[in-house]
C-alpha cells in the first residue's frame, strides 16, 4: 500500500495529503499554504491508484501518460459557461477592443480536458488560464476559497462572474488569431521538442511568439540534445516527443 505520495516540487506538507507533515524548519516548505495545480493532481492521481489496489505497471503508465490537466477539469467547463453568458458573443480586450469570443466558448465545451499533442483545446485554454490567473486576484477567482482541512480540493468552483475572464478570452483570442493559429489548433502544432538519442527528460517549454527567440525554459539539455523554437507559445509537460499532463501551477 503507498503511505507517501508526491509533492511535485512543492511543499513537504502534502506529501500525503491524510496525514500533512508538520513540525519540520520553513526552509522545507510552508504549512498550512495552498499548493499548486500540479500537486494537487497529483495527490488525486496517486490516492485513486492507491484506493484501487493492485497496483501495476500497466497502472502507473496509464496514469503518467493520461495527460489529465488538473486546472481545465476544475474551470473549463465554468469558464465556457461564463464564455457562451456574453452579450453578443463578445468581451472587451486589454486594448479597449471589443472581441468576438463566441467560437472559443465552444472550443473550451468541447475540450476533453487532456494535454495530448492531437488535443484541440488544450491551446486555446493554456493561453486563456495563464491571463486570467495572472490577472485576477486569487480570491476573485473561486467561489470556495482554500481551507487548509482540505487542501486538495480547495479553491475550487470558478466563479463566472469574475472581473477578469471576459478579457482573459478576448486578450486570448486576439493573440491566437494575429498569429493565424485557429483556436481549436492541436496543441502539438505549435511546440515540440526534440532531444538526440531519444531522450526522456521531461521539460517545461514556454513557446515566445517571435520564431528563434527564447522565453523561460526550465531544465537543461543532456549533451547533444536541441531545441525547435516554434512560432507560437505554450505549456505543458513534453516527454520524448508525446505531450504529457499539464499541471498548471495557479491560484485555482
Amino acid at each position: 500500500m503507498l503511505t507517501d505520495f508526491a509533492n511535485s516540487k512543492d511543499s513537504a506538507w502534502l506529501a500525503n495529503a491524510d496525514r500533512p507533515l508538520t513540525g519540520y524548519e520553513r526552509i522545507w516548505g510552508n504549512v498550512a499554504t495552498q499548493c499548486s495545480m500540479r500537486t494537487r493532481g497529483a495527490v488525486e492521481d496517486v490516492a485513486a491508484m492507491a484506493s484501487k489496489g493492485g497496483l501495476t505497471v500497466a497502472d502507473l503508465q496509464g496514469q503518467q501518460f493520461a495527460n489529465r490537466v488538473p486546472a481545465g477539469g476544475l474551470a473549463a467547463a465554468d469558464a465556457a459557461a461564463a464564455c457562451a453568458a456574453l452579450p453578443g458573443g463578445a468581451a472587451t480586450a486589454g486594448d479597449g477592443a471589443a472581441v468576438d469570443v463566441s467560437a472559443a466558448c465552444a472550443v473550451l465545451a468541447r475540450w476533453d480536458r487532456t494535454a495530448d499533442g492531437s488535443n484541440r483545446g488544450a491551446l486555446l485554454f493554456d493561453r486563456f488560464w495563464r491571463r486570467l490567473t495572472a490577472t485576477t486576484a486569487a480570491k476573485d477567482l473561486c467561489l470556495v476559497p482554500f481551507s487548509a482541512d482540505d487542501p486538495v480540493r480547495t479553491p475550487r468552483t470558478l466563479d463566472r462572474a469574475a472581473p477578469g475572464i471576459g478579457r482573459a478570452l478576448a486578450d486570448t483570442v486576439q493573440e491566437l488569431t494575429a498569429a493565424g493559429i485557429a483556436l481549436d489548433a492541436p496543441l502539438g502544432a505549435h511546440q515540440s521538442w526534440s532531444g538526440a538519442g531519444g531522450s526522456s527528460r521531461w521539460e517545461a517549454v514556454r513557446r515566445p511568439w517571435a520564431s528563434g527567440t527564447r522565453s523561460r525554459r526550465r531544465g537543461t539539455p543532456r549533451p547533444g540534445a536541441t531545441r525547435r523554437w516554434c512560432t507560437a507559445p505554450a505549456a505543458s509537460r513534453l516527454s520524448a516527443g508525446t505531450a504529457a499532463a499539464a499541471r498548471w501551477r495557479a491560484p485555482c
